[in-house]
C-alpha cells in the first residue's frame, strides 16, 4: 500500500452510526450477517468490532471476540473495490495487538473450506488448520478452524 493511501486510511470503534455502511458491505459481498449480530457487537463487553475508513468511506470490519485468553475472529469483511490494498491485514493486525493487550495468548477462526482467498489470507498472517467441521455451514460446507498464538 503506497504512503499516500495509508494516510488516508484509519482503523475505529465500530460505533452504532457505522452499522448500515457495514451490511452494505455485506449485501456487496453477498455475506449478509444480520443486523442483530452487529447490536450484539455494540453492546457485549466480550465482542470487539472495528472498521476501516478511507476518508470518510467505510471500506470494512472486523468483529472478534475475546473470552479468558482466546481470541475468537468472528468476521472480518473488506468492500470487493477495496481489496488487496492491505486492509484486512491492517485490521486482523490491529485486532491481535487489542486481544494481545486484553491477555489472550490464542486466535482462532473457522472459514468454509471453499473459500481460498480467505485461508490464503490467514495463511499468510500465520494462522494453521487445526481441525475440520464437518458441514459447519449450514451442513453442507466444511469449516476449517485456523489457529495461531498470539
Amino acid at each position: 500500500m503506497n504512503n499516500k493511501l495509508l494516510k488516508k486510511f484509519s482503523i475505529q470503534p465500530l460505533r452504532f452510526q457505522d452499522v448500515m455502511a457495514i451490511l452494505k458491505i455485506d449485501h456487496k459481498n453477498h455475506s449478509q450477517w444480520p443486523l442483530r449480530y452487529y447490536i450484539k457487537s455494540l453492546t457485549s463487553p466480550h465482542f470487539y468490532s472495528y472498521i476501516a475508513r478511507m476518508n470518510d468511506i467505510t471500506v470494512g470490519s472486523m468483529l472478534f471476540r475475546i473470552s479468558i485468553h482466546d481470541m475468537h475472529i468472528d468476521r472480518i469483511i473488506v468492500d470487493l473495490s477495496f481489496r488487496r490494498k492491505g486492509i484486512g491485514g491492517r485490521l486482523l493486525k490491529n485486532g491481535l495487538f487489542i486481544a494481545q493487550k486484553k491477555n489472550a495468548i490464542n486466535s482462532f477462526l473457522i472459514v468454509s473450506a471453499q473459500n481460498k482467498i480467505a485461508i490464503n489470507f490467514y495463511t499468510k498472517y500465520g494462522f494453521q488448520i487445526d481441525a475440520i467441521e464437518p458441514g459447519y455451514y449450514s451442513g453442507k460446507d466444511d469449516g476449517l478452524r485456523m489457529k495461531r498464538l498470539i
